[in-house]
């Protein structure tokens, strides 16, 4: 969930030449810096927040670089230092050089940064995870039916594929909520996937029509 946030070098402007969105962009003299929050324990949404790091810098120009952060506090650096060692090693040097990786707690504070990011982006991840969280506190909570809905309208009006990210920005539900859907289509063979990531409805999903249909009018009543 990209958020526009009033704050000292931190850009309202999260769109990147790629087409990606970062969740953040702070910048100073010494060039522009793409925030990424991840979310923790695990560390298999970090590796796509690496690689979605790295797909943005390759059309940046070389003075930009990014950041990912895990907000979790289980999390060492030496864990995250060595993870991102194979992710860069799989990288286009001039890339994999840009990237970086910190953590943090769920709250935003206890902020930890890899050596070679400015110790002023402490400050920064601390108020971008505070006001990420607040975001999504006051987002409706989308359901699985929302995020069928969603893929129906977007089939129906003709609408380019959609990233995950921009299904759950538009619907407010969590990754794993739109991740199921997307399985659950998949496995129906009604849903298409690009190489990018980005999916959209192959067909009318006729199976999963009715279950729609009656929740969306049992809302309503």
């Amino acid at each position: 969930m990209s958020i526009t946030l009033h704050y000292a070098n931190l850009s309202q402007d999260v769109s990147t030449l790629s087409g990606l969105r970062a969740d953040a962009r702070w910048f100073d003299s010494s060039g522009t810096w793409l925030i990424e929050l991840a979310s923790g324990p695990g560390l298999r949404d970090l590796r796509a927040k690496l690689l979605d790091a790295a797909v943005m810098l390759d059309k940046e120009p070389a003075s930009v670089r990014a950041l990912c952060i895990v907000t979790s506090e289980k999390v060492t650096m030496e864990r995250l230092s060595a993870d991102l060692a194979l992710v860069r090693n799989v990288l286009q040097p001039e890339v994999a050089g840009r990237v970086y990786v910190g953590r943090c707690m769920n709250s935003g504070e206890g902020v930890m940064l890899e050596s070679g990011v400015p110790t002023a982006l402490a400050d920064v991840v601390t108020n971008v995870v505070q006001r990420q969280a607040l975001a999504r506190r006051r987002a409706p909570g989308g359901t699985a039916i929302d995020v069928l809905g969603l893929l129906i309208r977007a089939w129906f009006d003709l609408r380019a594929p959609l990233m995950v990210k921009e299904i759950q920005e538009e619907v407010g539900a969590s990754h794993p909520t739109v991740a199921g859907v997307i399985e659950q289509l998949a496995k129906q063979g009604v849903l298409e996937r690009s190489s990018d990531r980005r999916v959209t409805l192959a067909k009318f999903p006729i199976d999963e029509w009715p279950h729609w249909l009656v929740t969306n009018i049992k809302a309503r009543t």
